[in-house]
């Protein structure tokens, strides 16, 4: 076990975090950089992977966690290996914080789809998406449920959901 800690700086964290998401998503383009205050790592993409399995890798990364119930922040160590087996204790600098755009073909799609199940054409102007309901809900495994006409969801609310459970591309 290593002697001593070593505590890594914003940006030495998000090399790691950035080598790590290109290792498990080859194909997806990532912005990661150090946050302005230093204390953290930013994370954007478009489309592609959903953040819950952006933070399986990125979770690995982090040096705090935050405890809502008692109102305080818990630091902590983890063990990392080099590419020639040797270990040493590092201290990740705090939070990864992931982005997730949605681009406007993606919406697109998404609407194609809906259109499908619904057998009707659905606004393609975000500006009218929470004026139409629909008669469809997304279950927590991110698929589509087609549902009874009196139980209808906003539509802005079914593709907000829909896009950010399901992988593009």
């Amino acid at each position: 076990m290593p002697a001593t800690t070593e505590y890594l700086s914003a940006a030495d964290t998000a090399k790691l975090v950035r080598g790590a998401l290109k290792a498990r998503f080859p194909h997806q383009r990532f912005s990661v950089r150090a946050s302005r205050s230093g204390s953290g790592v930013d994370i954007r993409w478009t489309d592609g992977p959903t953040v819950e399995q952006v933070r399986r890798v990125t979770d690995l990364y982090e040096g705090d966690s935050f405890d809502g119930m008692t109102d305080s922040l818990h630091s902590f160590t983890s063990l990392l290996a080099d590419e020639n087996g040797s270990v040493r204790e590092v201290h990740f600098s705090g939070f990864c914080l992931e982005h997730r755009d949605i681009s406007n073909d993606y919406y697109q799609q998404t609407l194609q789809t809906l259109e499908g199940i619904v057998g009707d054409s659905l606004p393609r102007h975000r500006s009218q998406w929470h004026s139409v309901t629909v008669p469809i809900r997304v279950d927590r495994d991110g698929r589509l449920l087609h549902m009874v006409e009196s139980d209808r969801q906003p539509l802005g609310d079914i593709l907000h959901q829909y896009t950010y459970a399901n992988k593009k591309g």
